[in-house]
């Protein structure tokens, strides 16, 4: 979406991991948070497409049962959604969160 200030840094780390030069996840709840958000600009075919792209750059990781007990009884979370991305890069062993939204992951766990 080339959304601003940071898209030149996300698209080096896009094509870092498309190259394989990065292992990049995302969050199985992130494939159908983006095919809502991109609704505004893109045809269904269209999102499917780039989501299909995705998912042959990044590893996907679950959300399942556990991860979501451990988010709603995490109380240093206020939005679900960020905690199970949490939830989800703990599980894989994450070295780094990748995210526009720093005041919602301050947590010692993972760096930004």
């Amino acid at each position: 979406m080339k959304r601003e200030p940071y898209a030149k840094e996300a698209i080096k780390i896009i094509d870092l991991c498309n190259k394989k030069q990065l292992t990049g996840y995302i969050a199985a709840h992130t494939v159908s948070n983006l095919f809502y958000i991109l609704r505004k600009d893109f045809s269904v075919v269209q999102r499917k497409e780039i989501l299909t792209a995705l998912c042959g750059i990044f590893e996907i990781s679950g959300i399942d049962r556990s991860k979501i007990i451990a988010a709603l009884d995490n109380d240093g979370f206020v939005d679900l959604e960020d905690c199970l991305q949490m939830e989800c890069a703990m599980e894989i062993g994450a070295e780094y969160i990748i995210t526009r939204n720093l005041s919602d992951f301050l947590i010692p766990e993972l760096p930004l």
